[in-house]
């Protein structure tokens, strides 16, 4: 990898953080995480346990969503900067070409956090794969792969039936 080509997925991922931050808009994040701090505050908040948990489990994943956006910008913005001050020094270059990988990696998980930020998405689901006719089999293998890798990343347990 050169310094250009370096420049060029520098430019990428910022393009990407951009779009991750369109999506999740981090102030009305801040903002709603500072009201459920406020309202776990008052008196008579833990009075119902019912809402209170509801409330605790929103707090904790707005807490997530954003904790892992602003380290992902800050590894960013900060790989920009060396990358800014070191183009002529060949042997931090190498460095920064090293870390690149893990850069990206950083982007990619918090690409598939954004996927999974509904509330909804914490929830069990039943997956149902069924194969058709010719060559289906292939791709049965492809999304039972798919189904575990995304069970490994968020801790889930897989429960298979048959």
């Amino acid at each position: 990898m050169d310094a250009y080509e370096y420049s060029e997925l520098l430019k990428d991922l910022q393009g990407k953080c951009h779009n991750i931050a369109q999506i999740i808009k981090p102030q009305e994040l801040q903002a709603q995480l500072e009201r459920l701090i406020q309202e776990q505050a008052h008196p008579d908040f833990w009075q119902d346990k019912t809402t209170a948990t509801h409330k605790n489990k929103e707090k904790m994943r707005v807490e997530r969503l954003l904790s892992a956006y602003y380290k992902t910008k800050q590894a960013l913005d900060e790989t920009y900067e060396l990358f800014e001050l070191t183009q002529e020094d060949t042997h931090a270059l190498g460095q920064l070409f090293d870390e690149a990988p893990k850069l990206a990696s950083c982007i990619q998980n918090m690409e598939v956090e954004v996927m999974l930020s509904d509330p909804n998405d914490a929830l069990d689901a039943l997956v149902s794969i069924q194969p058709g006719a010719g060559g289906q089999r292939a791709k049965t293998g492809r999304a039972c792969s798919i189904a575990c890798i995304y069970a490994g990343r968020r801790d889930g347990a897989l429960r298979w039936s048959f």
